[in-house]
């Protein structure tokens, strides 16, 4: 009767294949893939691609015996896993009639929820999703949204999710019972099927599912003892993810305590594992022990909502979790600026301390109570802050005083303005400062030797030792005085490229070309250097339309004007290819010419001598347009 509320389940994980054990067979995995070559690769080797998601490097697959071998060694597939069955066990339940009055148990007591009530904190606007058997519909709840990974309803049929639903988020609305908090937004997402049972699949698809609608934070009141590297993976992008993972620690726990019998994914650090205490606050016997145990909550004598509107009292892990739950809807209502990673930390802050003293095995960092972060954690967290800034930023001015650059300047000065004032952020300031007015002075040099002499190396130096002061106090000046010497050190340039744009000749753009590139790099010679391609562009657009138009009008006219622009064309390539072209298309009307006055000699009729003479004409002069002119007279 005690292990109440667990999940249990077994993961197989295949890395290496055996064709042989799938003779004749298909089998359905979970495939990871490490990038999207591997992913194009398991659907190339797949005889059916039944599941894909989109925050999760996961596909699911049917794969023939011949193939799985070939895709298990391929070098961009991580691993396969069945997809293994799950199922909830059998629990014992005291079955209640719909209370008239709302009743506040144990468990909300024992937590100091009432305060944070008294307060106006009741979850509002936070997205919680419980990952269950689904969610019964129940006057004492109200869900914000719903997805079923089981069939086509999310309504509970099973109870679980119902009960665990109760706990976070029953309404305050005068009977029934009391949620922790009534005013987060509910999410039923059904895994689980109406028998208790269920797959590895539809628990990787509810995570996927969380991640993809912002959920805040995700109960998983099940577990089991055996690792599956794919729920690890799906967890894990979770919390990457800023999700919040609360799960059961599970009841496969000794009656001793000894042990190490957490349930995954409770054992994983990227989850906050609860275990169950009853009402004096002392282990439940059932409960999962070992060091990834994270907190305590109440898990025995639980009363919450059940089926057909009614109340039930259960007990286990299951229901330890969702308390941590509920108080962290709290936390997020109440501080929502900070991280997932600091609202695990305010948990520690407002743990009592159960058993040995510190960290233990059974109550993790203890059992949370509400109460205002603001006095405690406030001044924890500045302290540890402080501690923080210092220790980044001691090395960052060590290095900035040695040889400074734009962003340790930007971080140093991040990082110093973010401390409280205090005789340690002043001397801090005053080293900083000293620093800076060094590197100002030294920059100031560098722009002065350049102003005197004015040549690549100067101006290199100068503008490098100008970024690395950028912004601050007195780089501005100096910034002017160094772009107004550069400006001067690049009037011939201005002066050669001027010409060149007048009269584009190759010898004007050698001259250009030579006189930019003396020009120090900076956005000055950048804009020389754009102007002097936009032209050379302009000629070589020029040249192509030109050689365009004589294939469209084989003129003489139309070959003078593009042999001209090809002439201006600066790329020898871009050149070259022109003048085939253009050869091309001469050598085309050379053939019709030659046919034409062949065709005259045939046949010599004014008709004919007028379409021979009329192409001819229009060929370059040279040797071949007169042999073919004398053949016309």
């Amino acid at each position: 009767m005690r292990r109440l509320l667990s999940l249990s389940f077994v993961f197989v994980l295949c890395i290496i294949i055996q064709p042989h054990a799938f003779a004749n067979l298909q089998k359905e995995v979970i495939v990871q893939y490490k990038s999207e070559e591997g992913r194009k690769i398991a659907i190339q080797h797949a005889s059916e691609v039944i599941e894909e998601f989109k925050n999760l490097p996961f596909i699911v697959v049917r794969l023939e015996a011949e193939t799985y071998a070939k895709l298990a060694s391929h070098s961009q597939i991580r691993l396969f896993e069945d997809n293994q069955s799950i199922q909830l066990n059998e629990q014992a339940q005291l079955m209640t009639g719909a209370s008239l009055a709302e009743v506040e148990h144990w468990n909300l007591d024992a937590m100091n929820v009432h305060d944070a009530w008294i307060n106006g904190y009741t979850g509002k606007g936070v997205k919680v999703a419980v990952l269950d058997s689904g969610i019964a519909s129940h006057p004492d709840l109200k869900i914000a949204g719903a997805i079923s990974f089981i069939g086509d309803t999310y309504d509970d049929v099973h109870g679980h999710g119902t009960h665990v639903a109760g706990i976070i988020a029953a309404q305050h609305n005068g009977f029934g019972i009391a949620g922790i908090a009534p005013n987060v937004e509910l999410y039923a997402v059904k895994v689980i099927e109406n028998d208790g049972m269920g797959r590895a699949l539809t628990v990787i698809k509810g995570i996927d599912w969380a991640i993809d609608n912002n959920i805040h934070i995700i109960n998983l009141s099940f577990g089991g003892l055996e690792y599956s590297e794919v729920l690890y993976e799906a967890v894990k992008s979770a919390a990457e993810s800023g999700v919040l993972i609360v799960a059961a620690s599970g009841n496969e726990g000794t009656a001793n305590g000894t042990g190490a019998t957490i349930n995954y994914p409770a054992r994983h650090d990227e989850v906050i594992a609860v275990a169950s205490v009853n009402r004096q606050l002392i282990r439940s016997p059932y409960s999962g022990t070992g060091i990834e145990n994270d907190f305590a909550a109440p898990g025995e004598d639980i009363y919450s909502t059940f089926l057909n509107n009614q109340y039930a009292t259960y007990e286990g892990t299951s229901l330890a979790a969702p308390h941590i739950t509920g108080l962290l809807a709290l936390l997020i209502e109440q501080y929502p600026e900070l991280t997932a990673k600091e609202l695990r930390e305010g948990l520690h802050l407002m743990a009592e301390d159960l058993g040995s003293p510190g960290h233990d095995e059974w109550y993790g960092h203890g059992f949370p109570k509400y109460r205002s972060l603001e006095a405690l954690a406030l001044q924890n967290e500045q302290n540890k802050i402080e501690r923080l800034l210092i220790e980044q930023i001691e090395p960052l001015l060590a290095e900035f005083i040695i040889k400074p650059t734009e962003g340790t300047y930007v971080q140093l000065n991040k990082l110093v303005g973010e401390m409280k004032s205090g005789d340690k952020k002043a001397f801090l300031q005053k080293k900083f400062d000293e620093a800076l007015a060094q590197h100002l002075e030294n920059a100031t040099k560098e722009v002065d030797k350049f102003i005197y002499n004015q040549a690549a190396h100067t101006y290199s130096r100068a503008s490098k030792a100008l970024k690395n002061i950028q912004g601050i106090a007195g780089s501005e000046q100096l910034e002017e005085r160094l772009e107004k010497a550069l400006q001067q050190f690049a009037t011939p340039a201005v002066a050669q490229l001027e010409r060149f744009l007048k009269n584009p000749t190759k010898q004007n753009f050698k001259d250009a070309q030579a006189a930019i590139n003396m020009v120090p790099v900076s956005t000055v010679k950048t804009d020389l250097l754009n102007k002097l391609n936009s032209k050379v562009q302009t000629l070589n657009q020029l040249a192509e339309t030109n050689v365009s138009a004589y294939a469209k009008t084989s003129t003489l006219k139309n070959y003078n004007a593009a042999l001209k622009a090809i002439g201006e064309v600066y790329d020898e390539t871009q050149s070259v290819q022109l003048s085939k072209r253009l050869q091309v298309i001469l050598n085309n009307q050379l053939e019709k010419a030659k046919i034409r006055v062949t065709n005259y000699e045939k046949k010599k009729t004014k008709s004919n001598r007028d379409l021979a003479m009329k192409i001819v004409q229009e060929l370059p002069n040279n040797e071949t347009k007169n042999a073919l002119l004398r053949r016309l007279k």
